[in-house]
């Protein structure tokens, strides 16, 4: 009877610890990701939790009209690879995209292409200005000489196209003179613009040539 009891008190001390040596001695951790986004857009995905080392990557879409300028973390790549060895935030940032006036318009002996509108910085919008018949395009009045042309929205801006009755011409040439609506006054002060000559049937042309101009003063 002794001997059984010993026998059973050592089959029970080895039951033990094969178990214990069947237990996990190694666990790996796991983190979480947290991704936000700020007014404008969105993020994918937005949580998870990971196995430590993962790499994840986070794409930010921008809503209609805003566009996407970062992640709080300082990068700027979209999408972004987050590799998880902690818990982790980020946030995606966007900005509204600026909204731009473009006013066009046509003086006397011709029209345009477009009245304008409203565009979101950056658009390129294309216009064209047509002189009527018995008349000839001069320029724009930023100066610009050619009748069509492509403006970048990245300002408001307001343009004239100007036109000449081609059949008024006395012979002589016609000098213009664009100072982008800024008065020539003083005698002093310096007034940038441009000069274009139009030397009719009997003298050369000069194309548009950037000029300083100044009044004669009282």
């Amino acid at each position: 009877m002794k001997k059984l009891s010993i026998y059973i008190s050592l089959l029970f001390i080895l039951t033990c610890a094969k178990e214990d040596s069947l237990a996990p001695t190694n666990i790996t951790p796991k983190f979480i990701l947290t991704a936000s986004a700020e007014e404008g857009g969105s993020v994918d995905p937005s949580t998870g939790s990971f196995i430590a080392g993962t790499q994840v990557s986070i794409t930010a879409t921008a809503s209609s009209g805003y566009r996407f300028t970062g992640w709080s973390n300082g990068s700027s790549d979209n999408p972004v690879t987050i590799t998880l060895n902690y818990d982790t935030s980020v946030t995606a940032n966007f900005e509204q995209i600026p909204v731009y006036s473009l006013i066009i318009s046509a003086e006397d002996g011709g029209s345009v292409s477009s009245e304008g509108g409203e565009y979101s910085e950056g658009t390129e919008v294309s216009i064209t200005a047509t002189p009527d018949e018995g008349y000839e395009f001069i320029f724009w009045s930023d100066g610009s000489t050619e009748s069509t042309r492509v403006i970048t929205a990245s300002e408001d801006l307001t343009l004239t196209a100007s036109f000449i009755n081609a059949n008024s011409s006395s012979g002589l040439p016609i000098i213009y003179i664009n100072t982008s609506g800024v008065s020539i006054v003083s005698k002093d002060d310096y007034v940038e613009g441009s000069i274009s000559i139009s030397g009719s049937d009997n003298f050369p042309d000069l194309s548009e040539t950037d000029i300083k101009i100044k009044g004669r003063g009282n």
